[in-house]
């Protein structure tokens, strides 16, 4: 299959590699709307910013990789054992970080709020491929009234709502949201 992968900064390959065997817990997709995040278009660039050193440390270790590819919109071509929530067909969307499944709240049920474990498209390959390997955990089942682009939104859009749950906003608190895209647009939305 083709998939683009990172030999460096500035330098993305559209390559030929295997495609991905379904395994325990994960479904192999097929992704229709990938759309860039403008972290990944600067990282791609060598912009220092959020994971800039990870990244940077994974081209050094790991070139060629596969990454980035974490807001998108696919559909489900296989399962692998142990997934139940899902069935190829299924149109589907994921967060981007995964809960680590071992720390104090993954243990205690509270793994929605876990910020340790892998994030897609940075540690895990991304969807900038014609297949990709993702686990289920990670996935969100896209409602057939919403259109492939804007589904590829929704990791963005959940971003901004844990944003400004995070923040404690309260009623007549004053706060600046800079940016046009769907992050700042949907953080505009959201009620106090």
């Amino acid at each position: 299959m083709k998939a683009w992968r990172f030999y460096g900064f500035n330098d993305l390959r559209l390559d030929d590699i295997p495609e991905p065997a379904c395994r325990l817990g994960h479904v192999v997709v097929e992704p229709l709307v990938v759309q860039p995040s403008v972290t990944e278009a600067q990282l791609a660039c060598g912009i220092p910013t959020l994971a800039f050193d990870r990244i940077k440390r994974r081209l050094e270790l790991e070139a060629p990789v596969q990454l980035f590819g974490h807001e998108f919109c696919a559909r489900i071509v296989e399962v692998g054992p142990g997934v139940t929530a899902y069935r190829p067909g299924d149109r589907v969307a994921a967060r981007a970080k995964l809960p680590c499944q071992h720390c104090s709240l993954c243990d205690s049920g509270r793994s929605a709020l876990c910020r340790t474990g892998p994030v897609i498209g940075f540690d895990l390959p991304g969807c900038f491929s014609e297949l990709a390997l993702l686990p289920e955990i990670a996935l969100v089942k896209v409602d057939d009234r919403i259109s492939d682009s804007l589904a590829a939104c929704l990791q963005s859009l959940s971003d901004s709502v844990a944003a400004v749950e995070t923040a404690q906003l309260g009623i007549g608190d004053s706060v600046v949201v800079l940016g046009q895209g769907s992050m700042a647009s949907s953080a505009c939305s959201l009620p106090a």
